[in-house]
């Protein structure tokens, strides 16, 4: 029986010139839903590394700044495969003030440099005292010349495949459930 797993995906901004033309068909913007069928034995021995890549958490937070600055172009600078303008920030960031408690956790993409990764946060809204969490999916990349990017445009149906099987590891459940019971908790302490 296979259990649906569902992520949001909060994803990204403006395409970056410098990410490479393998990416077509599936948009990563929706629901990445993953299923708990076997894990293929190449990822099985893979653990999900908690802030264990400094310079992806370096991506990461500098993503987090441009959407709560509404910077349109450090938000490109950072995420490939996305038309993300001041207003379209603008609007994503209306009830947001801040993001806070951030932490990465990675497993091995695809390809060497690449990384599947789920980044547990907390929203500070305005106008609510206690901050919402939250878990996002992305996939990151590196360049050619060694910087990381965010990449949010489509990808094809292997790699799709490769993230679908991932998130149904036991590892991401169990983050995906103790992300939910922090917000059903959170709910409950501040209606």
């Amino acid at each position: 029986m296979a259990v649906i797993i569902v992520l949001l995906i909060a994803l990204m901004g403006k395409n970056n010139t410098s990410v490479p033309d393998e990416t077509a068909a599936v948009p990563t913007e929706d629901i990445i839903v993953g299923t708990t069928e076997a894990v293929p034995e190449e990822t099985e021995d893979y653990e999900l590394k908690k802030d264990a890549v400094p310079q992806l958490n370096t991506l990461i937070h500098t993503y987090f700044e441009a959407m709560k600055n509404c910077d349109a172009e450090a938000y490109s600078n950072v995420v490939a495969g996305d038309d993300m303008t001041v207003e379209k920030l603008q609007k994503k960031g209306e009830y947001i003030e801040d993001y806070q408690n951030i932490s990465c956790y990675t497993k091995p993409g695809m390809t060497e440099g690449t990384y599947v990764t789920y980044v547990y946060y907390e929203v500070k809204f305005r106008n609510v005292e206690t901050p919402g969490p939250a878990l996002i999916q992305l996939y990151v990349c590196t360049n050619e010349d060694g910087t990381m990017y965010i990449n949010s445009g489509a990808l094809d149906t292997e790699l799709t495949g490769y993230i679908n099987t991932v998130s149904s590891d036991e590892q991401v459940r169990t983050l995906i459930a103790d992300t939910d019971q922090k917000m059903k908790d959170a709910m409950a302490a501040d209606e």
